[in-house]
């Protein structure tokens, strides 16, 4: 028989969105934290305004263990936009952070170093787990019918 593929709600994308607003110049805002518990890989969109002021900002992804970000906040290696300035003409930022990077709570955290961002607005698309082997690695490598492999998680 052929294969089919079931549709569950409970594992679609789920989209959350965070608004940093003004970023004012040298300063460094927070977003709002986003339970991403249960969910393995997400991805940050970032949609930038105005940078003004020959601005230059830093976007990251920032996790925790609790809701508050009172715990042990960090940002997440590699989860990050690199510098962006108003010359780059960069106004749109996708993050990409795999499902064993982060450690349930998560949230986008804007740094500017000069000038200032006049509005930044961040979405979440926080993915389903992957199907897990039964030693409880993640299985992300798929065979294609040739016998290529490649990575599903990239």
């Amino acid at each position: 028989m052929g294969s089919h593929l079931n549709w569950d709600p409970m594992n679609s994308v789920a989209r959350r969105t965070s608004y940093l607003g003004l970023v004012g110049a040298a300063a460094t805002v927070n977003g709002t934290a986003i339970d991403a518990t249960g969910y393995g890989d997400i991805v940050l969109t970032a949609n930038l305004g105005t940078l003004a002021g020959g601005g230059t900002v830093t976007i990251v992804v920032q996790d925790d263990t609790v809701t508050g970000f009172s715990d042990t906040p960090a940002t997440i290696a590699g989860a990050t936009s690199g510098a962006i300035t108003a010359t780059d003409d960069v106004r749109l930022v996708r993050i990409r952070v795999r499902g064993s990077q982060h450690r349930g709570f998560i949230r986008a955290s804007a740094t500017t170093v000069t000038g200032s961002v006049n509005f930044l607005s961040c979405v979440f698309e926080l993915y389903p787990k992957y199907d897990e082997l039964s030693d409880g690695s993640p299985d992300s490598t798929l065979t294609l019918q040739s016998g290529t492999k490649f990575d599903a998680a990239v």
